[in-house]
C-alpha cells in the first residue's frame, strides 16, 4: 500500500471529491503531501515493507488484506489536535486495527478509542492503514505485475478532521489536509518447475517384501497430582465443607498452578482453578452455602484480567457436573471450557475432581477434560 498519483494509474474512486489546488501527492517517501498557508504544514509519512501484497494464490480467501501505515508529524510550534478522519472508500480501506473499522466512513471519538488525539511540536503519530478489496473482485478482477502494472488499482482519499482552524490556522480554507490511499493486485511471474529425470537410479520394489511396523495408538487424558487438603474446620457443616472447598482450591492452584504455566506454557490450571474458586468464594459471600445444590446447579461464563496485560474466558455449563469412579473413590468433577485472551498460546480445558474425606477434608485433582467413558486416565508424574 502506497501514496501515488491516482492519474498515472488509472485508479477507480467510488466517489471522487474535488481536490483543493494547494494540495498535491508525491510517489517520494517522508515528502510533504499536504501543504497551507501562513506556513502551517503537516508531513504525510509512508512506510514501505517488502513483501507487501495480496499473493495470487491467497486471492479466493475472502479474508484477503494488505497492511501499511502514514504517519502524521507536526511541523508547527503549536499543538495540533486530529479530531477524526473521512473515507472516500471505506468499503475497500479502513485504519487503525483491521477489521474493526471496514465499512466506516467517518472516523470520531463516538467510535474510535484512539480520538482525539494531540501532537505537540515535532512530534509524530502513526496510523495504520488496511486494503481489503471485495471478495468479487478477488475472485474476477486483474491482477498485473511489477514491472507491467496493467491490473486493478483502487484508491480513497482520507480527509484529516477538523482541528487545525480552531487551534492554529486563521483562514479555514487554508486547512483542509487529506491524501490518499490506494491499493493494487500484484503477482510475481513465476515459471512452471521442470521435473528432474532420474531414471538411470530408479529402482522399483516389491510391496510385499516390506515389513510395516505394528503401530500402536495410545490415547489418554493427563491427570494432574492429588492434594488431600485438611479443612482446619473441623466441626462438619455445609458452610464448613465450602469453606474446605475454597481452601483447597486455592492450595492447589498455589502448588500446580504457576508451576504447570512455567513447564509446560498452558493456562488450562490456573483458569480452571480461577472459575471454580469465584464460583464457590461467590455462593459464601452472597450467605447461600447451606445447601451442595448450590454449587451443583451452577451456569457461568466470565472473563477475567489476570494481568494488565494477560486475560482469559472461562465457563462451567451444569450438565458439565459430572460424579466419576476412579481408583476405588467417587468423584464430583466441574469439566470447565477455557478459552484464550490476550497473550496466551495454550489454554488446555481441564476437570476439576474433588471428594471429601473426613466429613470436612477435601481431596482435589485435574485432569484433561474428555469423554471419561472411553478415554484412559493417565497420571501426569
Amino acid at each position: 500500500m502506497s501514496f501515488i498519483d491516482p492519474d498515472k494509474y488509472n485508479i477507480k474512486f467510488s466517489s471522487l471529491p474535488n481536490i483543493d489546488e494547494r494540495e498535491y501527492v508525491s510517489e517520494e517517501e517522508n515528502d510533504i503531501l499536504t501543504q497551507s498557508e501562513g506556513g502551517l504544514f503537516i508531513k504525510i509519512e509512508t512506510e514501505e515493507k517488502e513483501g507487501d501484497g495480496i499473493e495470487c494464490k491467497n486471492l479466493c480467501r475472502e479474508s484477503a488484506v494488505d497492511s501499511g501505515s502514514f504517519t502524521i508529524s507536526n511541523s508547527c510550534t503549536m499543538p495540533l489536535t486530529i479530531t477524526g478522519f473521512k473515507m472516500t472508500d471505506p468499503e475497500r480501506f479502513s485504519l487503525f486495527k483491521f477489521p474493526d473499522y471496514t465499512g466506516v466512513k467517518v472516523y470520531h471519538s463516538g467510535i474510535i478509542e484512539q480520538l482525539p488525539f494531540t501532537l505537540e511540536p515535532d512530534q509524530k503519530k502513526q496510523i495504520h492503514t488496511f486494503f481489503h478489496p471485495l471478495y468479487d473482485e478477488l475472485m474476477s478482477g486483474n491482477s498485473s505485475t511489477i514491472l507491467n502494472r496493467t491490473g486493478d488499482q483502487f484508491g480513497s482519499y482520507v480527509k484529516i478532521k477538523p482541528g487545525f482552524p480552531i487551534l492554529n490556522c486563521e483562514d479555514g480554507d487554508s486547512c483542509r489536509p487529506q491524501i490518499i490511499l490506494t491499493g493494487e493486485f500484484l503477482c510475481e511471474e513465476k515459471g512452471l518447475p521442470q521435473w528432474m529425470d532420474n531414471k538411470e537410479n530408479f529402482e522399483a520394489s516389491d510391496i510385499e517384501l516390506i515389513k510395516f511396523p505394528d503401530i500402536v495408538n495410545e490415547f489418554f487424558l493427563l491427570k494432574k497430582d492429588t492434594l488431600e487438603y485438611s479443612n482446619p474446620n473441623r466441626r462438619y457443616s455445609i458452610k464448613n465443607w465450602y469453606s474446605g472447598l475454597s481452601g483447597a482450591i486455592e492450595s492447589y492452584g498455589g502448588l500446580y498452578g504457576t508451576e504447570w504455566i512455567s513447564q509446560n506454557g498452558d493456562w488450562g490450571i490456573t483458569g480452571s482453578l480461577t472459575l471454580l474458586f469465584d464460583i464457590v468464594t461467590g455462593i459464601m459471600h452472597r450467605n447461600e452455602h447451606d445447601t451442595k445444590e448450590t454449587l451443583f446447579n451452577t451456569e457461568v461464563d466470565k472473563f477475567f484480567e489476570y494481568s494488565d496485560i494477560i486475560n482469559f474466558s472461562s465457563s462451567i455449563k451444569k450438565e458439565d457436573i459430572i460424579e466419576l469412579e476412579f481408583e476405588g473413590d467417587r468423584y464430583t468433577g466441574f469439566m470447565i471450557d477455557n478459552e484464550a485472551g490476550d497473550n496466551i498460546e495454550i489454554m488446555s480445558n481441564q476437570t476439576v475432581f474433588f471428594k471429601t474425606r473426613n466429613l470436612v477434608d477435601i481431596d482435589i485433582f485435574l485432569c484433561d477434560r474428555g469423554d471419561y467413558e472411553v478415554e484412559q486416565i493417565k497420571s501426569a508424574t
